[in-house]
């Protein structure tokens, strides 16, 4: 028999990824759950403030696990204390959670909820109630780390490798089942619902394992190696640090990511020049900036010897950090997953770190020795 659970851990993304990977999971799909007001809402309004929280549908067949072993795994995979946060994201949408549509189901999340606060001495802040509105999210947004390997992920890897270990275990003792399985795409809800009921479901592909993302990020390693800046480069500027919002502080200075397709310069195409917004260092080009899908802006190089690059191992994965060769500025992160034809990179940067010089405006602020580059 399948049942629906709505679990709230954080950023969509990695929650959908970590559930779609355990055993007796049936379809996910994540969406925006118990906001303000009911009725369709946009992610750029949840980040707005629409008091919706980032959820995950999860439905789930409870013969092979039961209810509490989702909790559990939620449990697992949050920081139950913090408040409306996860990782490094912050604000209400990224609040904890448990949501149910069967009122049988309440009694179930509360023996679990007290357990959790056993271990801790400090209330923890994980919500718990009934569903009262779910909005599914945008297309770009379901099954995201299947569409983007590589792609941002608040949970660890070793507990994505976890997950799909212990749906293997599951997979193996049973009958024709020898290799793990993801869930069908959230697409039709009742369909995969009804598959699952009469036997008829569909093997599922593997999703790109914990190791794959692991050794993509690994790969970039071999550039880790800081460079020793050039005479030329800018310093930080004190006016300018003095004007920085609080969000271009925060990722500047201590190396936070701004939200996923809210920033000014991820869907942003016109010709120009993108500086430190720290020092007004050159940076990149719109000639080598493109559409990556990922929801911060991509560029596929920078300009030469612009940036410095060191290994980031923070939560749990490694990567490649990127910052401002003259000031020090965090700007983001570079990955090995670009388009071939450009270079195969993808220099993933914050908006925030950035700010845009209009092509017809760059001679009069000191910058025609770039035209070129634009053209």
């Amino acid at each position: 028999m399948t049942k629906e659970i709505f679990l709230a851990g954080g950023c969509f993304w990695g929650v959908e990824e970590y559930f779609s990977r355990l055993p007796g999971v049936v379809a996910t799909q994540v969406g925006y759950a118990n906001g303000a007001a009911p009725g369709p809402v946009s992610y750029e309004q949840v980040c707005a403030g629409s008091g919706h929280v980032e959820a995950l549908r999860l439905v789930y067949d409870q013969s092979t696990r039961p209810l509490r072993f989702y909790l559990e795994k939620l449990f697992d995979v949050i920081d139950p204390l913090a408040v409306d946060r996860q990782g490094p994201d912050v604000g209400r949408q990224y609040r904890t959670g448990v949501y149910w549509t069967d009122p049988a189901d309440r009694t179930a999340v509360e023996l679990e909820l007290a357990t959790l606060q056993r271990r801790h001495r400090q209330p923890i802040a994980v919500e718990a109630g009934p569903l009262v509105d779910f909005q599914p999210a945008e297309d770009r947004h379901q099954r995201y780390l299947q569409k983007n390997p590589g792609g941002y992920c608040h949970i660890s890897p070793a507990k994505l490798a976890a997950a799909s270990a212990d749906a293997a275990a599951v997979d193996a003792a049973q009958p024709g089942r020898a290799a793990p399985r993801q869930p069908p795409a959230f697409a039709d809800a009742a369909a995969a619902v009804d598959a699952s009921a009469t036997g008829s479901a569909a093997p599922r592909q593997p999703p790109a394992s914990a190791d794959a993302v692991a050794a993509v990020d690994a790969s970039a390693t071999g550039r880790a190696d800081p460079r020793q800046p050039p005479a030329e480069h800018r310093a930080a500027d004190p006016a300018r640090l003095a004007r920085l919002t609080p969000t271009q502080a925060a990722v500047t200075q201590q190396g936070a990511t701004e939200p996923p397709f809210t920033g000014e310069y991820d869907q942003f195409f016109e010709p120009g020049l993108y500086v430190d917004v720290t020092s007004g260092q050159p940076l990149f080009v719109s000639s080598q900036k493109y559409d990556s899908g990922c929801g911060w802006p991509a560029f596929s190089r920078p300009i030469p010897e612009a940036l410095v690059e060191l290994e980031d191992r923070s939560y749990g994965r490694l990567r490649t950090e990127v910052r401002s060769a003259g000031s020090g500025a965090h700007l983001g992160h570079v990955f090995e997953d670009g388009p071939p034809e450009l270079g195969g990179l993808r220099y993933c940067v914050n908006s925030a770190a950035l700010e845009f010089i209009p092509k017809d405006q760059m001679a009069a602020r000191g910058y025609a020795q770039h035209l070129p580059l634009v053209n």
